[in-house]
Parts: C-alpha cells; sequence; structure tokens
C-alpha cells in the first residue's frame, strides 16, 4: 500500500477459497493468525477475519445469524465449503462435540487442576472464602464451580464421599 492511500474493501477480490487479493496489484494479501489461530488480513487501518469475509462474500445468512463456524474444525480452512452461519451456542457445541475447545486442565489458563476441582466439590459445605484461600483463586471461582458454570464435566464427583477413590 502505497503511502497516505488507504484501501476500502471494496478493493478486494474475496475468492471461494478464502484467498484475499488486491485488484490494483494482483497480489493475495498475507494473512496472519491471532491468538486463537484465526486468519486475519490487515484492509486499510482495520483487521478483519478471512473466514468472515469468505461467509459474508458468498453465503447467504437469512436469519441474520451473529458467528461463522468452521464445519471441519481447522481455522485455517476459509473456503467457502467449510463455513456456515450459526448462533453462539451452536459453534460452542460444534467446538465440545469435535473436542476443539480444551476444558479441564487442558485449558491453557485452567489455574485448577481435576483433583482440586473434586476437592471442591466433595467439601461444598467449605466457604468459598476459604476454598479461594487455599486454591489462590478467586471466590466467584469457586462458587462457578459449586453452582456447575465451570468444570461441568467433573459435577458427578460432587455426590461421592470424600474417602472414595475417585479416577480421573
Amino acid at each position: 500500500m502505497r503511502k497516505g492511500i488507504f484501501y476500502t474493501i471494496n478493493d478486494y477480490i474475496i475468492t471461494r477459497k478464502g484467498e484475499i487479493i488486491n485488484k490494483h496489484n494482483g497480489h493475495i494479501v498475507k494473512p496472519q493468525k491471532n491468538g486463537k489461530g484465526y486468519l486475519r488480513v490487515s484492509i486499510g487501518k482495520k483487521l478483519m477475519f478471512v473466514h468472515r469475509l469468505v461467509a459474508e462474500k458468498y453465503i447467504p445468512n437469512p436469519n441474520n445469524l451473529p458467528q461463522v463456524n468452521h464445519i471441519d474444525g481447522n481455522k485455517l480452512n476459509n473456503s467457502v465449503d467449510n463455513l456456515e452461519w450459526v448462533t453462539n451456542q451452536e459453534n460452542r457445541n460444534h467446538a465440545l462435540k469435535n473436542n476443539l475447545q480444551p476444558i479441564g486442565e487442558k485449558c491453557k489458563w485452567a489455574k485448577l487442576t481435576e483433583k482440586d476441582v473434586i476437592y471442591i466439590l466433595q467439601n461444598m459445605d467449605i466457604s468459598n472464602k476459604v476454598l479461594s484461600e487455599k486454591f489462590n483463586v478467586s471466590h466467584s471461582t469457586i462458587n462457578d464451580i459449586k453452582n456447575g458454570r465451570t468444570w461441568k464435566h467433573l459435577k458427578r464427583y460432587a455426590d461421592l464421599q470424600q474417602n472414595e477413590v475417585v479416577e480421573i
């Protein structure tokens, strides 16, 4: 891009394969991965997701669904045949069903182990304050575990007695 000239989306061709081509010079714009692995391109002063550009161009969205799902789970495959409009819940369900979203200890930001969470679930009578201090997490983290908003896959351990053997 020449200094002082900012292109708009109308200055680019969006292909069905997910390539973004500059109409003025014929060059394919090199996308960059964001922190979550999605490809983005810089158009003008704005970073835009390639999968969303392809979907907006080629896939009708009569129900005005908010998200674009990668059917095969590959965030780098931005072909129109691999994209579909979905709700947030449909996108989340797809990720869980296809093991695309890590849960529990597999989440890179998890501060607790599964053993810690099972302890919390088996000691519901201990206050959130005490548990949060013991595990060095917030009161809301403990509350979310106790109320089944997080670590749902371990909820079945809540009814086990503390002395029962737990195998994960």
